[in-house]
């Protein structure tokens, strides 16, 4: 049963459907561990930049890169690198010194979690596989998810991680 809804869950990561429990799905905990691809066309970078910015707007008060890397599970320089694009974008600000760190550019509930799977998309879009029957399925089924990301805010999935799915 699908839910149109993403959420988010502990460890910041979107899954846009419930999961049957006699079928593998994206982004499951598994003996191998979890699978942490959520669709084809999500980079890992995007999911990071994704968990960070939720990091940002959980936290309320600016962060330094290294407690941002801790807690998102990155390394400290693809944090930094991430971070970088971020700021680049203008979904957050930096300040350097004793009260620096990074913070939000705007207000959690004015930043779509589409506003910058769009960013990231267009700086890297997925190859495209028209030939593949396969693709154009998860195309077309992919577009409520990607509808919902679309007015899913920071905020709402800062509320939905405290308060569960």
């Amino acid at each position: 049963m699908l839910n149109p809804e993403p959420h988010c869950d502990s460890n910041h990561m979107i899954l846009c459907a419930h999961h049957r429990p006699d079928f593998a799905y994206f982004g499951q905990l598994t003996p191998k561990g979890t699978n942490p691809v959520m669709w084809p066309a999500f980079p890992k970078r995007l999911q990071s930049a994704l968990k960070a910015l939720c990091c940002l707007a959980q936290s309320g008060d600016a962060m330094q890169s290294q407690a941002i890397a801790e807690r998102i599970r990155v390394s400290t320089a693809e944090t930094a690198k991430i971070l970088q694009l971020l700021v680049w974008a203008g979904f957050i600000t930096s300040r350097r010194g004793t009260k620096g760190g990074f913070h939000l550019a705007a207000n959690a509930d004015e930043i779509t979690m589409g506003a910058v799977i769009d960013f990231f998309l267009s700086r890297h879009p997925p190859d495209q596989d028209d030939d593949s029957a396969v693709m154009r399925i998860f195309d077309e089924t992919n577009a409520p998810c990607q509808q919902a990301f679309s007015s899913l805010t920071l905020a709402d999935v800062v509320r939905r991680t405290r308060t569960g799915p």
